[in-house]
C-alpha cells in the first residue's frame, strides 16, 4: 500500500482533482507521467462509460502501455486479489502490469 501524505484530498474526486492540477502546473506530486481514470477493456484503451471496462484510478507511464496501476481506497476499503485481477485482466500488458493500493494518510 502506498500512503499519499496530502491534507487537500481526503476522496476520490479530490484525489483526481490534486493529480490533474499538479500536471498542469508541470508534474504530479513525484511523478510526471501518471493518467486519472482511465478505462480499458480487453486490453485497449476505450471510452469512459464503455459496458465491461474496467476504471483504473491511476495509471503511470503510457495509458496504451502502463507500468503500473494504483488503486485508490479510502476508509476502510482494501484493493483485493479479485478486483487486481480484474484490472489486470482489463489493461494494456495484463498481468506484467503491478497494481497498488494507494490511500490518503490519516
Amino acid at each position: 500500500m502506498v500512503w499519499v501524505p496530502h491534507p487537500l484530498w481526503r476522496s476520490c474526486a479530490g484525489f483526481y482533482s490534486f493529480v490533474e492540477q499538479k500536471k498542469r502546473k508541470g508534474g504530479a506530486p513525484g511523478n510526471h507521467n501518471l493518467s486519472t481514470e482511465v478505462s480499458d477493456k480487453g486490453g485497449q484503451v476505450v471510452d469512459y462509460g464503455t459496458p465491461g471496462s474496467i476504471r483504473a484510478d491511476v495509471v503511470e507511464g503510457p495509458v496504451d502501455a502502463p507500468t503500473g496501476i494504483y488503486d485508490l481506497k479510502t476508509g476502510n476499503a482494501t484493493l483485493t486479489p479479485a478486483r487486481t485481477a480484474q484490472i489486470q485482466n482489463e489493461v494494456p500488458g495484463g498481468s506484467k502490469v503491478p497494481v497498488k493500493e494507494i490511500k490518503p494518510q490519516q
